[in-house]
C-alpha cells in the first residue's frame, strides 16, 4: 500500500490530507533543536490534520524542518520541509550491513549526551539529522532512532528489521571515511537485534555514579531514583557476541589516557594529550564542577 498525503498551504496554517487507505502518524521535526518532535498526531483515514503556523513550536518558516510519517503498515517516510516546499527524501538501497558502527548507550539520564557530543567533537558521524553540535542535549539521529526504538519492535524478521534500517538512513546518511556512530539510550530491548543487524557493531556502553548534587534535568532526575538494577540492565546489555566497552563516564572526563583507551576503540585516529583533552573539555562545555562532585561524593 502506498502511502497518499497531500499539503495544502494558506496564511495562517499548513494541512496535511490523508489520502493512504489506513491511519497515518506524523511527526514535525526541528531537526537542528532536538529529535523530540514538535508535534506528533494520527491522522485517521480519509481526515487532515491543520497545523497552525503562528504557534511558536510549529512555525513552518522558522522551526520545522523535516516531516516523518508512519504509514499503518509501520513504514517510515522522511521529508524535508523548507518554507512550503516539502520533498520527500527517496530511499537508497546501498547501505552495507558489513559495515562497522558504534552504538553509544546506557541509561536515559546517566550522561550519554555530553559523551556523544565528546565524540562528536573528535569527528565521530552520529547522523546528519543528529542536530546542531551546539546543542546541550541529544546528539540522536531522529530517523535512526524511530526505527531502531519503535519500529524495531514490532518485527522478528531479519528482512524486515533491514527494510527498517534502510528507511532510517535516509536521515542518518552513513559516511564511508568516518567513524559511525548512533546514540540511544534504554535498548535492553532492542540490543540483540540491532547486534544481528549490525554484525560489525561495537557497543560503548555509559556507565555513571548516581549523585542528586548534579541531575537536575527530568530524565536525570529519573535516573537518580531508578534502582541500580533497572540501570545495570540498560549499561550491561543482552548482546550476541559484539563488543561492549563500559565507560566509566567520571573517569572519562577527568584522565585523558582512560579516554584515550575509549578513542582507539572505537576506531578513532587521534592521539591525545593532556593539552588536547583539556581543550575538548573546554570546546563541550563540560561542566567540570559536576565531575568535582561527583568524585567527592563517591
Amino acid at each position: 500500500m502506498e502511502l497518499n498525503v497531500k499539503f495544502e498551504f494558506n496564511d495562517t496554517s499548513f494541512t496535511i490530507h490523508n489520502l493512504t487507505e489506513g491511519d497515518i502518524e506524523v511527526e514535525l521535526i526541528n531537526i537542528p533543536l532536538s529529535y523530540v518532535p514538535a508535534a506528533t498526531f494520527i491522522i485517521k483515514k480519509g481526515w487532515y490534520n491543520k497545523v497552525p503556523v503562528e504557534h511558536k513550536n510549529i512555525n513552518n518558516k522558522h522551526n520545522i524542518n523535516y516531516i516523518h510519517i508512519v504509514d499503518c503498515n509501520r513504514n517510515l517516510h522522511c521529508y524535508s520541509f523548507d518554507n512550503e516546499i516539502i520533498e520527500k527524501k527517496r530511499i537508497e538501497y546501498n547501505f552495507k550491513f558489513s559495515s562497522p558502527l558504534v552504538c553509544i548507550s546506557g541509561h536515559s539520564g546517566g550522561g550519554t549526551s555530553i559523551v556523544a557530543k565528546s565524540l562528536r567533537y573528535f569527528g565521530v558521524h552520529l547522523g546528519d539529522d543528529a542536530g546542531r553540535f551546539e546543542n546541550r542535549k541529544n546528539h540522536e539521529s531522529v530517523a535512526m532512532r524511530r526505527v531502531l526504538m519503535a519500529l524495531f519492535k514490532e518485527t522478528e524478521d531479519e528482512d524486515r528489521l533491514k527494510d527498517l534500517v534502510h528507511q532510517g538512513m535516509v536521515g542518518y546518511k552513513y559516511k564511508n571515511k568516518k567513524i559511525n556512530a548512533f546514540k540511544l539510550t534504554n535498548i535492553s530491548e532492542v540490543s540483540k537485534k540491532i547486534n544481528r543487524v549490525f554484525p560489525n557493531i561495537k557497543f560503548l556502553s555509559i556507565q555513571r555514579q548516581q549523585n542528586k548534587n548534579h541531575f537536575t534535568t527530568p530524565e536525570g532526575r529519573n535516573f537518580q531514583e531508578k534502582e541500580i538494577e533497572k540501570i545495570n540492565k540498560e549499561i550491561f546489555l543482552p548482546l550476541e557476541g559484539a563488543p561492549l566497552f563500559v565507560l566509566e563516564w567520571e573517569k572519562y572526563f577527568s584522565d585523558y589516557k582512560y579516554a584515550q583507551k575509549v578513542l582507539n576503540y572505537i576506531g578513532l585516529d587521534i592521539e591525545l594529550t593532556p593539552n588536547r583533552f583539556k581543550k575538548m573539555l573546554d570546546d563541550i562545555k563540560f561542566d567540570n564542577k559536576k565531575l568535582a562532585r561527583t568524585l567527592h561524593n563517591s
